[in-house]
């Protein structure tokens, strides 16, 4: 008999499994799933055994004996499907996938007792909810966590942050119990990992928390996977091979174990509600709607205020929600350059002619965030002819200062990338007025204590929202002020969002209820061919030398040429940051309506140091 064995290693993209032959003394304990220890290079790893067969087509003199069975639980074939699934959608090798999740096994390995049979639940479903603030989530979280565990399965709770790790599991001890909680965190090297990765397979009946890696927990027999926040973008890996997305990982898993699943977002991804209303899921977009905003037009703001980033509309409702001993929140989306130039005399806003939004002021020039575009700053209007012409906008670090200034007496507080706050809730309890970018509305939409003493929230730009690169940004603007708005409706705040042109079909757009909102993007994807409608893969090409990344990128170009099927090819393009952690870059897009076998066969020859990744949340 013989083992088809992936290694437990980092393999180049394309191997394939290798041949061991079974020694009759473990003949009836290896079968497809066993973790074994197998000879390779003069020394002993462990590995995943795939399938067991009675001949090989490696000549037998060739073929080395498996030298043990690992004292581990069998993976269930679900999860081993999952596995081989996974590895053929993120154009890994089966082995480096298998590394990505197994343990470093063989070192101090206890010895456990024989696991639970392995068993399925009932059929579950899918099942995508928006909720609206963090108590629902908890509650409908405790109820199919309660659901799963009564079908005599385990359930796997999957929350994008580490830091959320903590908070979830206090959560669900208290409600499951400490011996029945297992927290999964991503360090496969460390003991703590294997060990909590060991007690996975013990006995069903647990609740497995973590982060992406928690997707692939080797639970015994799986209940329920429940997603949290399934709309943020730390669901997938990032930066390194394989590039895997937890959400898609879970998809896939649950119809394979018969698991239900359930996808709880804010407010959801195309790719989720496309899903939902497809056959064989359902979606709760709940009964009660988040609070609109008042749009406040900035542009028509008299000479004297176009220094000023607050307009006297939201100034008034943030001096009122002080007087009334409520906090102000003001979302500014630019931390530390002017947002956009415009003409003080006709109102004329400078905009991208290829995209639209409002131009980008930077020292000497105007630039599109949107598609890169750029030129000089003019010196007149070019509608008018008239030299008066101001920047509109700040940074979070000026509007703190402006605010400081103009309320001595509070406590301002910003939270940004610049300055994290390991826990926001004393920070949001101590201030008067909170400053802050993205790190700001997920802080607060994510509060365990409820926004209940918030009376006013101001969006201080809408053009900055749209005007990045990518085709995401409308969907993500609109659910930064959907956000907004269900902060809004919780504590009964105020809710202004400045923009500079409110009756801007765009603009506009981003306030549709989020069913009429999901449809129209769904037809300008459909329109435009970008995900979920059609299909993109981002290669990223990484070295030492820019220049050389570059070629690189050129050559792998004309290398995929042939194989494209259809497939459109842009590149090789410089991403908006080309250095980072002491590596330059240089990226491909492939865009196609759908991937082709002969153009995923040539991604799959590609070397490794060559990061591939699936329909990516933002291009490089």
């Amino acid at each position: 008999m013989f083992a088809a064995v992936a290694p437990i290693l980092k393999m180049p993209r394309g191997t394939g499994c290798f041949d061991y032959s079974i020694p009759d003394a473990l003949a009836t304990a290896v079968t497809r799933g066993s973790v074994v220890s197998v000879p390779w290079r003069g020394k002993k790893i462990p590995g995943l055994v795939l399938f067991v067969r009675e001949k090989s087509e490696i000549p037998a003199s060739r073929t080395k004996p498996l030298t043990d069975i690992v004292p581990v639980a069998a993976l269930t074939e679900e999860l081993i499907a999952t596995i081989e699934w996974m590895a053929e959608d993120t154009f890994a090798s089966i082995e480096t996938f298998v590394h990505a999740f197994l343990p470093a096994f063989l070192k101090k390995m206890p010895v456990l007792a024989s696991a639970a049979p392995q068993q399925h639940a009932a059929d579950g479903g899918r099942r995508l909810i928006r909720y609206r603030s963090t108590a629902e989530k908890w509650q409908r979280t405790l109820e199919a966590a309660r659901a799963g565990i009564a079908k005599g399965g385990s359930v796997i709770v999957i929350v994008p942050h580490i830091g959320d790790v903590a908070a979830a599991s206090t959560l669900l001890q208290d409600a499951f119990g400490a011996d029945n909680l297992i927290a999964l965190l991503g360090d496969t090297a460390s003991a703590t990992y294997r060990k909590a990765w060991l007690a996975c397979a013990e006995r069903s009946g647990r609740v497995v928390v973590g982060t992406r890696v928690a997707a692939m927990a080797p639970v015994s027999a799986l209940s329920s996977i429940i997603v949290h926040e399934a709309e943020s973008q730390d669901l997938g890996q990032y930066d390194q091979n394989p590039r895997y997305d937890a959400r898609r990982t879970a998809i896939r898993r649950s119809e394979l174990a018969g698991a239900e699943l359930l996808l709880m977002s804010r407010f959801p991804r195309l790719e989720e509600y496309q899903l939902a209303i497809a056959a064989g899921c359902s979606y709760d977009g709940g009964d009660r709607g988040g609070t609109k905003p008042s749009l406040v037009d900035v542009s028509s703001t008299t000479p004297t205020d176009f220094d000023k980033i607050l307009s006297p509309a939201a100034m008034e409702a943030a001096e009122k929600a002080l007087q009334s001993q409520k906090k102000v929140v003001l979302f500014h989306n630019r931390q530390g350059v002017a947002s956009a130039l415009l003409c003080r005399a006709c109102r004329h806003v400078f905009r991208c002619p290829t995209c639209e939004t409002a131009f980008v002021v930077q020292a000497t020039k105007l630039e599109c965030r949107r598609c890169g575009r750029s030129q000089e700053i003019a010196a007149t209007c070019p509608r008018c002819g008239s030299p008066e012409l101001r920047t509109v906008g700040r940074g979070t670090t000026s509007l703190e200062r402006e605010l400081q200034s103009r309320f001595p007496r509070r406590r301002i507080v910003r939270v940004d990338a610049d300055q994290p706050a390991a826990d926001i809730e004393p920070v949001v309890a101590s201030a008067d007025i909170l400053v802050g970018t993205a790190q700001l509305v997920h802080a607060l939409a994510e509060l365990r204590s409820g926004n209940g003493d918030i009376g006013a929230i101001i969006a201080t730009s809408v053009d900055d929202l749209v005007g990045h690169p990518g085709f995401r940004t409308q969907e993500r603007a609109a659910r930064t002020l959907a956000i907004l708005g269900d902060v809004a409706a919780e504590s009964g705040a105020a809710f202004i969002a400045q923009c500079l042109e409110p009756d801007r079909g765009r603009v506009r757009h981003l306030h549709l209820h989020y069913e009429a909102y999901a449809h129209a993007e769904l037809a300008e994807r459909g329109r435009t061919g970008y995900p979920p409608v059609g299909a993109i893969i981002a290669l990223t090409v990484v070295g030492e030398n820019e220049e050389a990344v570059r070629a690189e990128a050129g050559r792998i170009r004309g290398g995929l040429e042939p194989f494209l099927a259809g497939a459109e090819i842009r590149g090789p393009l410089r991403p908006g940051t080309p250095f980072r952690h002491g590596r330059w870059r240089s990226f491909l897009i492939l865009k196609m309506p759908a991937l082709a076998a002969e153009t995923a066969e040539a991604l799959m020859k590609l070397p490794d140091h060559v990061l591939i990744e699936r329909d990516p949340e933002s291009l490089p």
